[in-house]
């Protein structure tokens, strides 16, 4: 298997490390939002700010944030 995968042309290897690397990433990057939430959420009697931040537009905003960052770690992963 490594052999045939080391006798694919460098594209082919990049576009199939991609579309592993792709999930992973965009799974972590988005875990890691969700975690900032609820340890917002969780204290948010304590910390208004964070409860302010949390509205439409910075929902949108922090989910454009994880998609430019997922293809820019996919991208990376995939050319190592």
């Amino acid at each position: 298997m490594v052999a045939a995968f080391g006798s694919l042309p460098v594209a082919a290897k990049v576009g199939v490390k991609a579309l592993v690397a792709l999930p992973f990433t965009y799974h972590s990057i988005n875990g890691l939002r969700h975690l900032v939430w609820d340890v917002g959420s969780g204290i948010h009697t304590a910390l208004r700010v964070l409860t302010l931040a949390l509205n439409n537009k910075a929902v949108i905003r922090t989910g454009y944030t994880v998609m430019g960052l997922t293809g820019v770690a996919t991208i990376a992963l995939a050319l190592m």
